[in-house]
């Protein structure tokens, strides 16, 4: 049975790109060129983007112990950042809520229940949110 929650980690996409940041482990990657991997197309983002790129701030806001996710295992490895890799992270994550017809995920979590929506909403915002702590 799949993972399934309202939750950045708590689905079967983000836990499988969890397994593939652990593959880096001893490679030394970084924030900036992780970002760059990803299909990231700004007039419309597939739903398993955007919960890479939920999932990808998770990561960077528990190893900076901000939030801590035990989802997250050691095997998954430091990933080095500027505040400019912060930044469009940052920047992706808010344009999920701020242009959501061009996100499948915001549609697809727009079609449940409404508390299961909100839930799912303020988790984003919450990720976007504790993200500006690293931009101090």
């Amino acid at each position: 049975m799949g993972a399934w929650g309202y939750g950045c980690l708590e689905n079967d996409t983000a836990l499988d790109f969890i397994g593939y940041l652990e593959n880096y482990k001893g490679k030394e990657p970084s924030l900036k060129k992780i970002l760059r991997e990803m299909e990231y197309d700004a007039e419309y983002v597939d739903s398993d983007v955007d919960a890479e790129i939920l999932a990808l701030a998770a990561v960077i806001l528990n190893q900076e112990k901000i939030i801590e996710f035990t989802e997250i295992t050691e095997e998954v490895p430091y990933l080095p950042h500027t505040k400019d890799d912060i930044k469009v992270l940052k920047e992706q994550i808010e344009d999920i809520v701020a242009n959501s017809e061009s996100h499948e995920l915001y549609e697809l979590w727009e079609e449940t229940e409404a508390e299961d929506f909100n839930e799912w909403k303020q988790e984003v915002e919450d990720l976007a949110e504790a993200l500006s702590d690293l931009l101090k």
